[in-house]
């Protein structure tokens, strides 16, 4: 957010950048005046924002005549510079090719106060590139932010407008994606580290400029050239292949497939009177149908394209059916589609699906952060492609994967009669072929409920050698046992928690060949979440795990997360309805323990996500568990979160058992806090949990830059979630009431806790820094970086969440200290020494301000 008194100052636009109008617009509570003030800044500016993709020209005479009048306007004000000024801003337009003009905002805008002077240039180059991208992503923002929402929604509605009054917009930035996908970096000069900036910049200029196309393609009126001119696009940038496995190259695929099948539109009624439907153009079918095909001989990650086109032959195919129209007769009998579409249809859609479709769908929807914009534009694939294919277990994994974070998504899918039919055929298959129907309810989310709560058949492989049944005369694939049929065995200590048929029951025979199993399904009436708990207790019994057991339990917390206390009471209930001693929680629990033991790190991680969700709903069961578990140190030995960090997650560079834990403790944090003067746990046992959890998370702390990571992003997701726990705990503890000692205090579950972390923070001797490191690091690598703190995981920006948080944390630290009246601490001294850092981080980034 912009200085509101710099601003003030200046007339209300002139200290006002791209990047900051961009921060002042995200947040929805921005004030009137912050609006008023980016309102006139945007005034100002609308042509830049128009032709936000375009590149700035190159010096002109006209601007260096301007530059000598020592007077320039910037934000519709007149400044006046120096000889110093104009200087830097000369050397920054031979540099970089730019218009002298620019060069003088960018130096203006460049407060550096702090900064050496060999590094200048290296701060005016980020910050040309940075206004130019930021220019892209205002645009987008205007587009994406909702405009019945906040103060801005005039001035939202104002801008959409002019933006889009420009005719040729989309033409022209289809024209700048093809011209920044072949660019490269400038060796007009030397200088390596501006080069190795411009490289990266050009990259995350490219993904911006698709993320705009992504964004506004939703707001313009479509055409049927639009999809021709988008398959031009994408024939001279290659943005359909999937180069490598970088998170750019992810992103920027994961955009242009999303793109591409914005264009194709799935969901459009394809009538005869639709004009504006690409689908009575016979130069845009052939065109895109030759790329397409053409394409998918030698990119696989075209997939999920051609299969979207597939379905869209198979269309087509229906419409001249019945509309029958001669100028796709060439089209028709050419040597692409073999005078049959389809068989055409089905031939590209059969490759797709062995290219490996369903997978290049994921990948891409987790190259993206997790948004329902993105989960939308895949559902219209998923939805349609439920018409022509079974639901497999890759194609429910993806369907879940998409759909179950977004809940009103899931029931507009499932609204749907195929969808609704592809859940019941998945569930009719239950329980011999499980994995699709758990995926496909947790996509439908709480709608599944019902379902499994009163199931009313039951699939089943018939025992080899079998003859207890006779088949009906009218109806030769219907049987009736003549004796009993166990489906599933009772438990050995009590002969109770099987399924027993009895004789008379009927079944269907489902068709397969001779030498094949017989499969029946059995007209059968059950609970379907008792049988799943089941299911698990039979695992833990005989002391097996696999991955069904992994999938059910992560179906289970699913599901136990989106309900309330009362209603999660009555599933966990459900759940135990076949079980024998105890409930559902007693089963996981001893599956839990065994994981720990056998290092069974999949199954370790749900059971912990499970106690996570638990903690909201009957927390009285958990913070006596974690107790007495192994979880924690006890006395003389060591705990098993300590022990499996050493000895299997350091070894296997992956961190999702610790990333987990750190979740539990969070959930535990909030039930403290909540239930901190009514708990039927004492504050004893918190107090106790809380703090060995603590010193556990401040030696990770200390250690995890050392750690070799599998998944990069597992070391921001660690730094951050540890430091914000610190802080949240920290917070709520002095913001109860400060002045009283730590003994005294009203929450004193975090009594613990907090004297671990005053400890290690706010110790005013010694010259041990393991634990202070990974924040003067933090500041430190922020400040020198080349690259923005936006650049990897670019879409999410963790590693600018990172300093955030750094920030935030010692700050609050720097406020306790002088509240609770100790000394000063090594933190602040070391804070002292890096001034220079913070300041050019102040400097870089206004969303830091």
């Amino acid at each position: 957010m912009p200085d509101l008194n710099v601003i003030k100052a200046n007339g209300g636009s002139l200290a006002w950048s791209f990047e900051a109008a961009y921060y002042s617009l995200l947040p929805k509570n921005s004030s009137v005046l912050t609006i008023k003030c980016l309102d006139k800044f945007l005034s100002i500016n609308i042509k830049r924002l128009i032709n936000c993709f375009s590149t700035i020209p190159p010096p002109s005479d006209a601007s260096k005549g301007v530059l000598e009048s020592k007077s320039v306007t910037i934000n519709g004000k007149a400044v006046t510079i120096d000889e110093g000024f104009k200087e830097d801003a000369e050397t920054l337009s031979n540099l970089l090719d730019i218009d002298q003009i620019e060069a003088v905002r960018i130096v203006y805008l460049s407060n550096l106060k702090g900064v050496v002077k060999n590094k200048k240039l290296v701060y005016f180059s980020r910050k040309y590139f940075s206004e130019c991208r930021y220019a892209i992503k205002l645009a987008s923002l205007l587009f994406t932010i909702n405009p019945q929402e906040g103060a801005a929604t005039d001035l939202v509605n104002k801008y959409r407008i002019e933006i889009l009054s420009e005719r040729t917009f989309l033409l022209d930035l289809f024209s700048a994606i093809i011209e920044t996908s072949s660019l490269e970096a400038s060796r007009r000069h030397d200088n390596e580290d501006i080069i190795t900036l411009e490289s990266n910049e050009i990259r995350l200029r490219c993904i911006d400029l698709l993320q705009l196309t992504l964004t506004v393609i939703r707001h313009v009126p479509a055409t049927k050239k639009d999809l021709e001119n988008w398959v031009n696009v994408l024939e001279k940038t290659h943005l359909l292949e999937l180069r490598d496995s970088s998170k750019t190259s992810s992103t920027l695929y994961a955009l242009s497939v999303l793109i591409t099948l914005a264009f194709i539109d799935l969901e459009q009624e394809f009538e005869e009177s639709l004009g504006t439907s690409y689908i009575n153009d016979v130069e845009c079918i052939s065109s895109a149908s030759r790329f397409f095909i053409s394409q998918s001989n030698s990119n696989s990650s075209i997939s999920p394209v051609t299969l979207a086109w597939s379905f869209i032959i198979h269309r087509l195919s229906d419409k001249l059916a019945v509309s029958p129209n001669p100028l796709f007769d060439s089209f028709v009998n050419g040597q692409m589609v073999g005078s049959d579409l389809n068989e055409c249809s089905a031939r590209l859609a059969k490759k797709s699906l062995d290219q490996g479709a369903f997978n290049y769908i994921l990948q891409g929807f987790n190259a993206l952060p997790l948004n329902i914009e993105y989960a939308a534009g895949y559902s219209s694939l998923l939805k349609a492609a439920l018409r022509y294919i079974s639901v497999t277990a890759p194609v429910a994994k993806t369907i879940s994967a998409i759909l179950s974070p977004f809940p009103n998504l899931s029931a507009l899918f499932f609204s749907d009669p195929v969808a609704e039919r592809a859940l019941h055929l998945a569930r009719a298959k239950f329980p011999i072929v499980i994995e699709p129907f758990l995926f496909m309810c947790r996509a439908a989310g709480t709608l599944c409920i019902d379902l499994l709560q009163d199931m009313d058949t039951y699939m089943q492989e018939l025992p080899k050698g079998f003859k207890h049944f006779k088949l009906s005369t009218e109806h030769p694939s219907i049987m009736e046992l003549t004796t009993e049929l166990c489906l599933f065995s009772s438990r050995r200590s009590d002969n109770h928690g099987g399924i027993i048929l009895p004789p008379g029951s009927r079944g269907q025979i489902l068709p397969g060949s001779t030498d094949s199993p017989v499969i029946v399904m059995w007209a059968h009436r059950f609970n379907g979440w008792g049988q799943l708990g089941r299911i698990l207790e039979n695992s833990a019994l005989i002391g097996v795990s696999n991955f069904i057991m992994v999938d059910i339990i992560d179906f289970l917390t699913f599901l136990l997360e989106s309900l309330d206390s009362n209603t999660a009471s009555d599933f966990l209930k459900s759940c135990s309805a076949y079980l024998g001693d105890g409930d559902i929680i007693d089963v996981i629990v001893k599956l839990f323990d065994e994981a720990l033991y056998g290092r069974k790190i999949d199954l370790a991680v749900v059971c912990v996500k499970f106690l996570t969700a638990l903690i909201g709903k009957c927390p009285s069961r958990i913070w006596p568990y974690i107790r007495r578990s192994g979880l924690l140190e006890q006395i003389g030995n060591g705990g098993m979160v300590a022990d499996i960090l050493g000895s299997t997650e350091t070894v296997t560079s992956d961190y999702k058992f610790t990333i987990a834990i750190i979740e539990l403790v969070n959930a535990l944090v909030s039930d403290a806090v909540s239930s901190s003067t009514n708990s039927k746990v004492s504050q004893k046992i918190k107090n106790s949990v809380l703090r060995d959890f603590i010193k556990h998370f401040v030696e990770v702390f200390e250690s995890f830059s050392y750690w070799k990571y599998e998944d990069d992003s597992q070391c921001v997701v660690i730094a951050q979630s540890i430091l914000t726990l610190f802080n949240r705990i920290l917070t709520v503890f002095y913001a109860v009431d400060g002045q009283s000692e730590i003994s005294e205090k009203v929450i004193s579950v975090f009594d613990g806790s907090v004297r671990v972390l005053i400890s290690v923070f706010l110790k005013s001797q010694g010259n041990d820094l393991r634990t202070l490191q990974p924040i003067l690091n933090g500041i430190k690598s922020s400040s020198n970086s080349l690259l923005p703190l936006d650049f990897n995981d670019y879409l999410q920006a963790n590693e600018l969440d990172w300093i955030l948080t750094v920030l935030r944390f010692v700050s609050n630290v720097v406020r306790i200290r002088s509240m609770i009246n100790s000394l000063p601490s090594i933190l602040e001294s070391q804070l002292y020494a890096k001034s220079e850092e913070l300041a050019h981080l102040y400097v870089r980034y206004s969303v830091l301000h």
